[in-house]
């Protein structure tokens, strides 16, 4: 245990000895759950595409053939093709999130954890960083059930 002239309770103490390994290890996590994130935009974002030009080809056909069920059928399907569009562009900022974060993470490495101070922006930062795989495992969920939603099997 670790602590400094600052930390008088054991509630203030820190294992600097694991510090190291605690940020190496959050970091992974929250690498394989932005990947996962990544995988799953990938797909929402191709459904999407393909979703909006099937739909800006079909609505004006129907449209002038005199059909408007049809031409609405196909503006619903444009909006749709918006929503899952808007859901990667939130995805996208999770990944952005987590690679700033990779980023501090790898600054940290040459740091010396016995220094309150280090300890205390390492502490933060795998907390960050857990926070930010949490997001990005429950981002890559919602955009799972969107890609199975978008584009069934």
């Amino acid at each position: 245990m670790c602590g400094g002239k600052t930390k008088s309770t054991i509630f203030g103490m820190h294992e600097c000895v694991t510090t190291a390994a605690d940020i190496t290890d959050a970091k992974g996590k929250m690498g394989e759950a932005s990947e996962e994130l990544s995988a799953s935009e990938v797909r929402v974002s191709t459904a999407a595409t393909t979703l909006q030009k099937a739909a800006d080809m079909w609505q004006p056909m129907f449209g002038k053939a005199g059909d408007p069920v049809a031409a609405d059928l196909f503006q619903t399907a444009k909006v749709y093709a918006g929503e899952l569009e808007k859901a990667t562009t939130d995805a996208e900022k999770i990944v952005s999130e987590t690679s700033e974060l990779d980023k501090t993470a790898d600054a940290m490495a040459s740091k010396d954890f016995k220094k309150t101070e280090e300890a205390r922006g390492a502490e933060a930062t795998v907390e960050d960083m857990d926070e930010a795989a949490a997001k990005a495992i429950a981002a890559a969920e919602g955009l799972e059930k969107l890609a199975k939603e978008s584009s069934p099997e």
